[in-house]
């Protein structure tokens, strides 16, 4: 940042940048965060919407193929319903998807939105990157049967055998949406825009042969739901890029989620009411896969972490 305030953009992303006025004999200093975007849509290399077909919406690139367990070529007709935003969307069930990006590298994002028909039975599999022989593959799947939970995990190189990278859970019969990036040595997985963490990566879609699935792998039981907007990048997106995508809809699903969880009777621990704070509060330290940090307008009376201190008189706290 020149100081006649130009900016040259280096590349993509938040900088902080220090400022300083003098007025006469006065000086003010302040930091501010320059945000740089490159062309998002320069590195987009495939693009589904389903529109009646598992065509690419990026010129020149590849279709998408239906698949059955065990990676065999379905012969039936492929189903398209109602899709997220009032357009069709593919609906999985006997067959999933491969999306034909053979080694995308070691620097990718992959997005998409599922609406599970019902809850979702062990390793019932929604997402798989790799490849399966020799296995090295990164995937999102059920994790206990009968219920919304979901897990991230992997197999092969780094990763080890079957290990579970993050946990979640995806509600049936409500769009939801899924991002995971990746770049070398390390994985990001997105639930409606809220990071559940990065962990270490085998890099799965940089071999050979190694592929995008959506619903179907060598193994396991398809996915059974619809799937819309489906998008892969060469980059890992930042998480502001990742929360762009909809962030309105991603601030509405993490309000309603903190509104359910978060209730004024569960945080008053043993005071009656807020008016009358004698005891600690109960303030958590979790909200499903997030962590929550609290903060006190004055913490000699409530501590951060909820601890009381009585005062010698009335004293309102935020």
């Amino acid at each position: 940042v020149a100081p006649d305030g130009t900016v040259t953009a280096l590349g993509a992303g938040t900088a902080e940048i220090t400022t300083s006025v003098t007025i006469g004999g006065v000086t003010e200093t302040g930091t501010t965060s320059v945000s740089v975007t490159g062309a998002l849509e320069d590195t987009l290399v495939a693009s589904f919407d389903f529109e009646d077909s598992l065509d690419n919406g990026v010129e020149g690139g590849a279709a998408a193929s239906a698949l059955v367990e065990g990676l065999s070529a379905y012969s039936g007709a492929v189903a398209y319903e109602e899709g997220r935003t009032g357009g069709k969307a593919v609906h999985l069930g006997a067959y999933g998807l491969k999306l034909n990006q053979e080694d995308l590298g070691t620097e990718y994002t992959v997005s998409m939105w599922v609406k599970s028909d019902s809850s979702l039975i062990e390793n019932q599999i929604i997402l798989f990157m790799g490849y399966h022989d020799p296995e090295n593959w990164i995937s999102i799947s059920g994790s206990v049967t009968g219920t919304n939970k979901v897990k991230f995990w992997g197999n092969g190189g780094v990763v080890g055998k079957w290990t579970t990278l993050a946990t979640s859970t995806v509600p049936s019969g409500e769009w939801h949406q899924i991002t995971v990036t990746g770049s070398a040595g390390e994985t990001t997985l997105y639930m409606d825009g809220i990071s559940l963490g990065t962990a270490i990566s085998n890099d799965p879609l940089s071999g050979e042969n190694a592929d995008i699935y959506i619903g179907v792998n060598n193994w396991d039981d398809e996915f059974v739901g619809l799937v819309d907007e489906v998008k892969i990048y060469n980059i890992a997106m930042s998480q502001e890029e990742v929360q762009n995508q909809a962030k309105d809809i991603f601030q509405t699903v993490f309000e309603q989620k903190a509104e359910a969880s978060l209730t004024l009777s569960s945080l008053l621990g043993d005071n009656k009411n807020k008016d009358n704070i004698i005891y600690d509060l109960e303030l958590p330290t979790a909200l499903d896969t997030m962590s929550v940090s609290w903060s006190s307008s004055n913490p000699d009376v409530i501590a951060n972490d909820g601890t009381v201190t009585s005062p010698s008189e009335d004293t309102e706290v935020s």
